[in-house]
């Protein structure tokens, strides 16, 4: 019965990735660009019984030629309020590599989450809201709503464990370097204006490995679609210039295929609260799951 389960969950994983490709095909000169590669490495600390830490490092990669493209520092922060929701907040670097210079992009971020469950399926629904620094021409600020699934976890034996999870995200744009819009299929040009809204989704399915000496080991395929709404009129991306007879911002559409590795480390001090608290209550239900960690991996430019 349980290997059923995951027949279905991997099923209709794959087929929500073939309806995000199939539609994203439709969109006019805007080819895929080429496979990408994300690696990253992160350490978790758990300072307190409901607070952790972590601190990661995203490397991205091109593959044609396969190049480094960036480098992502990030440190956060999670607190959590009840077993089932948490609040975070950090901040992160991005060393962008261009032919000439480097790039580097700061950002901000506070976020809250809750987890729920629906039968044997473990849901969360986050809000992310980001401030990003003046070199950042696309937007200022990003409201990033996140929805992520995960079946219960499968034992592989005593000391492995194995995840698999499908995740939906989706972003919203609030500020940035105006766009020059034009109407007609690029004919007439109607001023500039700021492309804010909703242009960017995320699909990435995957799967974690975690062990019980606290390393964790992830791999997930990601797609990447930009989008235009029907409340884009004035406001859009990927707009034709026929005069110039190129794209005013284009999207940036592609598929990411990446891995992870993490440590989870707890203090002595919070093992021996956690001991105590076993002792009081034996029947007391587990410490938040880590299912709530945000992966670097999905997170990028």
């Amino acid at each position: 019965m349980q290997k059923d389960y995951y027949i279905i969950f991997f099923c209709l994983c794959l087929a929500l990735s073939f309806i995000v490709e199939v539609k994203g095909q439709v969109i006019p000169k805007t080819p895929t660009k080429p496979l990408k590669n994300w690696n990253s490495m992160a350490l978790s600390v758990k300072v307190l019984p409901r607070v952790n830490l972590s601190y990661s490092q995203l490397f991205g990669f091109n593959t044609q030629p396969y190049k480094l493209s960036f480098i992502q520092n990030g440190f956060g922060a999670n607190f959590y309020v009840k077993r089932h929701i948490s609040v975070g907040l950090g901040h992160s670097n991005t060393f962008i590599f261009k032919r000439e210079d480097t790039d580097i992009k700061y950002r901000f971020y506070v976020s809250t989450a809750l987890r729920n469950r629906i039968g044997k399926l473990n849901l969360s629904n986050a809000f992310m809201g980001e401030y990003h620094s003046v070199n950042e021409t696309k937007y200022r600020w990003r409201i990033i709503y996140t929805i992520r699934a995960k079946p219960p976890s499968l034992k592989l034996n005593k000391f492995l464990k194995l995840s698999p999870f499908i995740s939906y995200r989706i972003y919203y744009n609030i500020g940035g370097n105006p766009v020059r819009q034009f109407i007609n299929n690029g004919k007439d040009y109607i001023g500039k204006h700021v492309p804010y809204g909703l242009h960017r989704m995320r699909l990435a399915i995957g799967t974690s490995l975690k062990t019980k000496m606290g390393w964790s080991f992830s791999l997930q395929l990601m797609r990447q679609q930009e989008f235009n709404t029907d409340f884009s009129h004035r406001h859009a991306m990927n707009v034709y210039n026929q005069d110039r007879d190129r794209i005013e911002r284009p999207f940036s559409n592609y598929f990411m295929l990446g891995g992870g590795i993490r440590y989870y480390w707890k203090l002595k001090s919070v093992k021996k609260v956690e001991k105590r608290l076993e002792k009081r209550n034996k029947t007391q239900k587990p410490s938040p799951n880590r299912f709530w960690q945000n992966s670097p991996i999905s997170q990028g430019n």
